[in-house]
């Protein structure tokens, strides 16, 4: 019997080192399994429909640029008003404080704000960032020189400004409108200056008695061939005066009050004004016609940055492409205008947010 204490001594041993050697490579195994499954996640969390998928769970359903902004809507253009930025704030005059407020917000919400050459490209085909904005600002008042280049210019935003060509560098009942000089200055940096007409920023009595504005048809004791010989003759030295200040093409117009009759808009047309604004609510679409598009007046104390956030996703549903609702008049700053004596229109129709339907006065 003792001679066989070896033989199980040995056989122990052995199935000791088997036991141990199984249990290692199965642990070995199972890692190697473990490994190459987190390997197999990791590449389908890394492919870029997952990423879409993760990134829409992250922001509640809300769909991202490559940037990783919200995205509210593609192919649309919402052009805002602005004319006048000092203190006090009155009517459509706002402080520099609610202006910077209202481009910071641009900026941290994600909106994109593009240029005129952006939104002509539109039609051609070209594409558009997303939440893209145009920010317009009327008649061509110093303070835009003074107030609001300075903070465009540091937010890196274009911007176009539509000029009365017959108050440029003059003082118009104690406002005074910035000069070819100072809108050279801006045009080459991105703030392109378009026509708000050469003179026809007024109102007057139509044949009916009733006082509109100067471009909606002729006035009391004015033939429609002496309207017309006024409208070319206005747009034409506007267009004129732009071109050789600034030494190259102007192509876009903003009717004063945002209202003209469609005879006007043919001779705009045929002078060679390719993009013309109204006051009409509304967002530019593809479908929009580019001779009457819309804009959204915000430059007014009732607007804060975050109604500008509101105003903006709530105007995302309107066509842009339809004349739909009636005209509301917001009043010019008070110590100003000239013979503009009649006010700035910003059309409301009936998905107007309310922020914007009470009179600015």
């Amino acid at each position: 019997m003792k001679k066989l204490y070896p033989v199980l001594i040995l056989c122990l041993l052995s199935l000791v080192l088997l036991a141990t050697w199984y249990g290692a490579s199965g642990n070995f195994y199972i890692r190697a399994y473990r490994s190459k499954r987190q390997e197999q996640n990791v590449s389908v969390l890394s492919s870029p429909v997952a990423s879409e998928v993760s990134a829409v769970r992250e922001t509640g359903g809300q769909e991202q640029d490559g940037s990783g902004s919200p995205v509210y809507y593609r192919d649309k253009v919402i052009a805002l008003i602005y004319h006048h930025f000092a203190s006090p704030e009155e009517s459509v005059t706002i402080s520099r404080e609610r202006l910077v407020s209202h481009l910071d917000l641009l900026l941290k919400k994600g909106y994109r704000v593009i240029g005129l050459e952006q939104l002509m490209g539109f039609w051609e085909g070209r594409p558009l960032p997303p939440n893209a904005v145009l920010i317009t600002i009327d008649d061509g008042y110093s303070s835009v020189y003074e107030i609001a280049f300075p903070e465009l210019k540091y937010r890196k935003m274009p911007a176009a400004v539509f000029v009365i060509g017959a108050y440029m560098g003059k003082s118009v009942n104690n406002l005074r409108h910035f000069g070819w000089g100072e809108a050279k200055e801006m045009d080459e940096q991105g703030i392109t200056i378009h026509s708000h007409t050469y003179n026809q920023h007024y109102f007057g009595r139509g044949r009916d008695g009733v006082q509109r504005p100067s471009l909606e048809g002729p006035l009391a004791g004015e033939t429609e061939q002496e309207f017309e010989r006024q409208v070319l003759e206005d747009l034409a030295k506007s267009r004129q005066d732009l071109e050789n200040s600034l030494g190259r093409k102007a192509y876009a117009l903003a009717w004063p009050y945002g209202r003209a009759s469609d005879k006007a808009r043919d001779i705009a047309a045929r002078l060679g004004f390719r993009l013309i604004f109204t006051t009409q609510y509304g967002v530019i679409t593809r479908r929009s016609n580019p001779l009457s598009l819309p804009r959204i007046n915000v430059g007014t104390p009732k607007v804060s940055a975050a109604d500008l956030d509101l105003i903006l996703k709530q105007a995302v549903g309107a066509t842009g492409h339809e004349s739909t609702g009636k005209d509301r008049e917001v009043s010019r700053p008070r110590n100003g205008g000239g013979r503009t004596t009649g006010s700035e229109s910003a059309t409301q129709g009936t998905s107007v947010p309310s922020i914007l339907t009470a009179k600015a006065e």
